[in-house]
């Protein structure tokens, strides 16, 4: 298709800046793609575009009318063959079979259960609790946010939900502006996904990197994604301002500014016009009986049974689920009628963000069978090799701050890295950090990212108020990271 291949994308990244939505914007992309598949030709030579002509053609002798239908019901059959062909699983040498959509669905639904019953033990409480008897001054809640973020490194989600909830009254206390504890959030929560190598992101980036490089059948997604960390230098940058913001050591912009005059005068930690938005997670054990041991041990068992399962997370979910459910019951942390309820409402908790996933490995089906990948790599073949990790970093960027998403950017661009290192002899694996890092910063940048929203729900505090304070702090992480991209280009 040519450069007729850009149009869905385009359509995704317009549609997500206007509905502000995901899951539309990645629908109509896939319609409007599996429509110019049905209808639209290109000529190679003359770029000369046809419409439905050739289905008509291919029948010729059966009568006009058959001829016309069957040309009309190329659309929907080649969207639905589409679907088919994502969720469809490939049988191994071994007999086994596999299919990575799959894989990372189950593992995405798992955590949902998990996320669910951790809060709902009271756990985060009282970790909460014994935090407060050491947290005297606004540096030491800053930086206890800061750490209890690293502690939550399993899932972005749960970090947003988990650390806001757990630290919002403690910061309070000691005369903290939200906007304060949104930034040190937002600097943890997703940047630390992509350089500890056990999160649901980690397993969606290596299972796209594993679908698209050279790598043996049998390899590890996570262990595919462990070369990258070295390279993923917006978060490592993002993680270094977030700790030096705790610190006290970065300058403190004009809505920054503002904010700390709004509590000295007014008293008010959080910002005027904020939503107290109401958390689906809520504690089911009372403040009393809750105990640090029923999320300490759930998580140790996670991390223990991934790394000792070869860093297959999806063993190390496995067992920590089911650890959790005979911990809670036999200790009677929760009722068993309770357990099932949350166990089936963490599945239903995660049907949208599942969704998202089907619908993006189809809307990155539909853009090879258009050809973007081949279009985008003779586009850029031209450039110098060096100057490639930077490129992608400059202008990945802005579709991820634009769309407020970054999975679905790197289901579009993650093949085309790996065709540009085989093309170029680029390091394929900065290529992958640069964009990776492009992703990390478009999430912590846009207004209107899923993380926005959870970090404002639960730090309950208008999520524009903290984008705009959070904004110059997410550019200078941006600027550093585009530099030490132009120069790693030259090394490596």
């Amino acid at each position: 298709m040519g450069i007729y291949s850009l149009i869905p994308p385009l359509i995704v990244v317009i549609l997500a800046i206007r509905t502000k939505s995901s899951l539309i914007p990645l629908l109509a992309g896939c319609v409007i793609g599996y429509i110019m598949l049905a209808f639209m030709h290109v000529d190679e030579v003359t770029g000369a575009i046809s419409f439905g002509i050739e289905e008509i053609q291919n029948l010729e002798g059966e009568p006009t009318s058959t001829r016309i239908k069957e040309t009309l019901l190329t659309f929907p059959e080649n969207f639905i063959n589409g679907l088919y062909k994502v969720l469809m699983t490939n049988e191994r040498s071994d007999g086994t079979y596999f299919n990575s959509l799959l894989w990372v669905l189950i593992v995405c639904a798992l955590f949902g259960p998990f996320i669910q019953l951790l809060i709902a033990s009271g756990g985060v409480f009282a970790l909460r609790q014994k935090a407060t008897r050491f947290l005297k001054t606004k540096k030491d809640s800053l930086l206890a946010t800061y750490f209890l973020g690293i502690i939550f490194f399993v899932d972005d989600y749960l970090s947003a939900l988990s650390v806001g909830a757990t630290m919002r009254n403690i910061t309070d206390q000691n005369k903290i502006p939200r906007e304060y504890l949104g930034y040190i959030i937002g600097a943890v929560s997703v940047p630390l996904t992509v350089v500890v190598p056990i999160s649901t992101w980690t397993v969606y980036v290596g299972g796209l990197m594993k679908e698209y490089g050279n790598y043996p059948e049998d390899a590890s997604a996570l262990k595919i994604f462990l070369g990258t960390i070295p390279y993923n230098i917006y978060a490592w940058v993002a993680l270094v301002l977030g700790l030096f913001f705790a610190l006290g050591w970065l300058p403190i912009f004009k809505q920054m500014r503002k904010a700390n005059e709004r509590v000295v005068e007014t008293n008010e930690t959080i910002a005027p016009d904020s939503e107290s938005l109401t958390m689906e997670v809520k504690q089911e054990v009372s403040d009393e009986n809750a105990s640090i041991w029923a999320f300490i041990l759930p998580m140790f068992v996670l991390v223990l049974a991934t790394v000792f399962f070869d860093f297959d997370v999806y063993m190390g979910i496995s067992l920590a689920l089911t650890f959790l459910l005979l911990y809670y019951w036999l200790a009677k942390i929760l009722p068993f009628s309770k357990i099932v309820e949350l166990f089936e409402t963490g599945f239903k908790s995660m049907t949208f963000v599942l969704t998202v996933l089907v619908i993006t490995y189809l809307f990155k089906q539909c853009c090879d069978e258009l050809g973007l990948t081949d279009f985008v790599v003779a586009g850029v073949r031209s450039f110098p090799k060096e100057y490639l990790p930077v490129m992608l970093f400059l202008f990945i960027g802005p579709i991820s701050i634009a769309t407020g998403s970054a999975w679905g950017v790197y289901a579009i661009i993650t093949p085309i890295v790996f065709a540009l290192g085989e093309e170029t002899g680029a390091n394929t694996l900065l290529l992958m950090g640069a964009l990776i890092s492009a992703g990390v910063w478009g999430v912590n940048s846009c207004f209107y990212s899923d993380q926005r929203i959870l970090i404002a729900a639960s730090t309950e505090s208008n999520m524009t108020a903290q984008a705009q304070s959070q904004f110059p702090y997410v550019m200078i992480a941006g600027g550093i990271s585009a530099l030490l991209f132009l120069i790693l280009g030259f090394i490596f």
